[in-house]
């Protein structure tokens, strides 16, 4: 198809690629110039600089693709005059094809330039901004098409306008007809009706506007906007505000369909096999939406979720457990921000500063925590640049409240050496007590729990789920009494992704309480449970590897 065109569109796309990656590169280079006169002597980029230069040659890319749309719709409408449906699918998927290889291009240039993190970032953004260049081409295509059907002038309208024929509407009457009159015949004044002179045949404004706003692309916004908000709302406690945001979606997308007038206009039995069909899908959407809303947010009225405090013990409002006879509380270590993580943070379990640590590290410098050693260098296992180093230890000094002088941050290379030294000044400014509970990576698991002799009880959950903050007080209550007896850890599974998988115990299925012994999984209880149940639970003769 147009093969005899492939010549002419391909001198004329070279000749724009040439101008604008000149362009591109002037560009660059400039960036490029004013980065390093602000950075002087170091030749240090931040990551905001290298994605200042990374969007303008994905900019420089965005108007290749245009270009080429450009070229090949001026060359279809000078031979046919006009754009029809099988030219839409064909200058698409040429500017498809192009926006992938420049894709590819982007991100080989993006790593010889050596940008570090932003690579992969700048890679994502280049494939949605190439697409949405795509998308927007093809659209223009489409809407040309429909100009050309809807305005191209009808056979007999000389004939109509000549003998002064008023064409009927379906339901048979007339239609207020409105003609375009040359300047010369509204001077002279001759027109059918008289001396006066009609208005033109475009639509109204507010008929159009109206069009706009009734358009898919809009309605398809609010309904994606009503699903998003139905699963924020998810995993709150307000959960039937998820399902009035899901029920509304569905509903405005169903009301949609219904007007769609691409849709009414197909035969009758197919246009009822469309909407029937259609309804069906949407209402089995909602509903298996509204179920998994109420699923993942299963706390049942008949469980005492959050359970009695320890034994013995009595809690105030305000104020910390106490021994029944006793002025002195059970634990009064103070709450330190350093400390916190995952639902358990604030009651009395807490995250260790070593995997607090590598946390940090690992969202500063965008890798899996669980996959950290503490052998890996920043810069040579890493790939973090000065720049990243420096608003990493920023980040340590924050949640730590510490200091971290520019001689000390020299020294720090590795994930190890930063744990060791963030430890060391944790200690010496806080009292530091071992905790009843805390938190542990895919990599101590081995360690912490199957080489263990003793049992073990490992409590998988995550802060955004309203059963596992129920239960926090519960399981660091059972811990502390146990101490000594029974080893208590947690596992947080937005942290953590391959061992909650092997144990069944992903997001949708915590809180799962398992207890081992020897290595070997005893006994588990999943979702919220009460502190009866978790007592029976580690009483069983089985945790401890007995025989009953």
């Amino acid at each position: 198809m147009y093969e005899d065109l492939n010549e002419i569109a391909t001198l004329r796309f070279n000749k724009e690629l040439e101008s604008i990656s000149s362009q591109t590169r002037e560009k660059v280079r400039e960036m490029q110039n004013e980065f390093a006169a602000l950075t002087s002597s170091s030749g240090v980029r931040s990551g905001f600089q290298e994605a200042a230069i990374g969007r303008a040659q994905i900019e420089g890319s965005e108007r290749l693709v245009r270009a080429l749309y450009e070229i090949w719709v001026d060359l279809v409408k000078r031979r046919n005059g006009y754009i029809s449906r099988p030219d839409v699918d064909f200058i698409a998927k040429k500017l498809e094809g192009f926006a992938q290889t420049q894709k590819g291009h982007l991100h080989s240039a993006f790593s010889s330039q050596r940008m570090g993190a932003v690579v992969n970032l700048l890679t994502e953004e280049a494939g949605r901004r190439l697409y949405a260049a795509t998308a927007n081409a093809r659209r223009d295509l489409a809407i040309m098409v429909r100009e050309h059907e809807l305005f191209s002038p009808p056979t007999d309208a000389s004939k109509q306008k000549a003998s002064g024929a008023v064409p009927a509407n379906e339901d048979g009457h007339q239609r207020n007809t409105i003609e375009r009159l040359d300047p010369a015949d509204q001077q002279r004044g001759d027109h059918p009706e008289g001396n006066s002179i009609h208005s033109t045949s475009e639509p109204s404004t507010k008929k159009t506007i109206w069009a706009q706003m009734w358009s898919w692309s809009v309605v398809g916004a609010i309904v994606l906007f009503a699903l998003a908000g139905g699963i924020a709302f998810m995993t709150s406690e307000h959960r039937w505000a998820a399902d009035g945001f899901y029920i509304a979606g569905i509903a405005l997308f169903l009301i949609k369909f219904w007007t769609w007038e691409d849709a009414r206009q197909q035969p009758r039995a197919q246009k009822q096999a469309l909407q029937v069909g259609v309804t069906i899908l949407a209402l089995i959407v909602a509903a298996l939406a509204t179920l998994w809303n109420h699923t993942i947010n299963r706390v049942t009225s008949t469980l005492p979720l959050q359970g009695p405090p320890a034994a013995g013990t009595e809690t105030t409002r305000n104020g910390p457990a106490h021994a029944p006879g006793s002025s002195a509380p059970i634990e009064s270590k103070p709450e330190e921000p350093s400390q916190k993580g995952g639902p358990l943070g604030a009651k009395g379990p807490t995250i260790s500063v070593a995997d607090r640590v590598k946390i940090i590290i690992a969202g500063h410098l965008q890798v899996d925590a669980a996959q950290l050693k503490s052998t890996d260098d920043f810069e040579a296992n890493l790939g973090a640049d000065p720049a990243d180093v420096y608003f990493l230890m920023r980040s340590l000094e924050q949640e730590y409240n510490i200091t971290i002088p520019a001689t000390d941050s020299a020294n720090l290379h590795t994930v190890g050496e930063t744990i060791i030294y963030v430890e060391e000044r944790v200690q010496g400014k806080h009292e530091h007590r071992t905790p009843a509970v805390r938190y542990i990576l895919e990599s101590d698991f081995e360690d912490e729990v199957l080489n263990q002799t003793g049992p073990v009880l490992v409590f998988f959950c995550t802060e955004y789920q309203d059963p596992c903050r129920v239960m926090a007080p519960t399981i660091s209550s059972i811990a502390q009494e146990q101490r000594g007896k029974l080893k208590t850890v947690a596992v947080d599974v937005n942290i953590n992704h391959d061992l909650p998988k092997k144990y069944d115990a992903g997001y949708f299925e915590v809180p799962v309480t398992i207890l081992f012994s020897g290595g070997a999984e005893r006994g588990r209880i999943t979702g919220a449970a009460s502190r009866e149940a978790i007592e029976h639970l580690i009483s069983t003769p089985e945790a401890f590897g007995k025989k009953g």
